[in-house]
């Protein structure tokens, strides 16, 4: 059974910082024409910085499309063309202040592919050494010390509800990298 959808015509509407956006004309499998709106990005990282057996270090933030302050995991985007490690690096050292001598990848998802072609990787970082924050202008970040077991008990009861935290912290919890 073919599956694929062929674009016919392509778009783009926005342009933007960290995003583009294409209206596309598609062919589907059964010979009929819709409208795909769809979100480019270059993709981006998320690291669970291990402090010790028992501890991470997650990050208190304001996000404005959600209009909350959310705990989650240090994360960031990724540069044009830019390694995922490489950036998990960066992005751990800018967020929190600290860098790792090991950065184990675990998890590459899509974060939302019914619009958008972001990929998620996901690494646990181990053996932290203390350096120094170095927030991007427009970043205003909280770094929290917190138990593994109460991430856990944040997750369950519905008080962490950003997705890259809750997979980043399950996948990790479930290949034992975390306790």
């Amino acid at each position: 059974m073919n599956l694929v959808e062929k674009t016919l015509k392509s778009t783009n509407v926005y342009n933007g910082k960290i995003i583009n956006v294409q209206k596309n004309i598609v062919q589907l499998p059964s010979g009929g024409n819709t409208i795909r709106e769809v979100v480019l990005h270059n993709g981006a990282v998320a690291i669970i910085p291990v402090i010790d057996d028992e501890n991470i270090l997650l990050v208190k933030q304001f996000r404005y499309p959600t209009d909350k302050i959310l705990l989650e995991l240090p994360a960031g985007t990724l540069n044009k063309n830019e390694n995922p490690k490489s950036c998990a690096k960066r992005e751990l050292e800018e967020e929190t202040g600290f860098q790792a001598k090991k950065f184990i990848q675990i998890l590459e998802t899509f974060v939302a592919p019914g619009y958008s072609n972001e990929i998620m990787y996901t690494f646990v970082a181990t053996d932290l050494y203390k350096t120094r924050k170095n927030l991007d202008y427009d970043e205003n970040i909280e770094v929290v010390k917190i138990k593994v077991k109460e991430v856990m008990k944040l997750i369950l009861d519905g008080k962490i509800t950003d997705a890259k935290t809750i997979c980043g912290i399950l996948i990790a919890k479930n290949k034992k990298l975390i306790l």
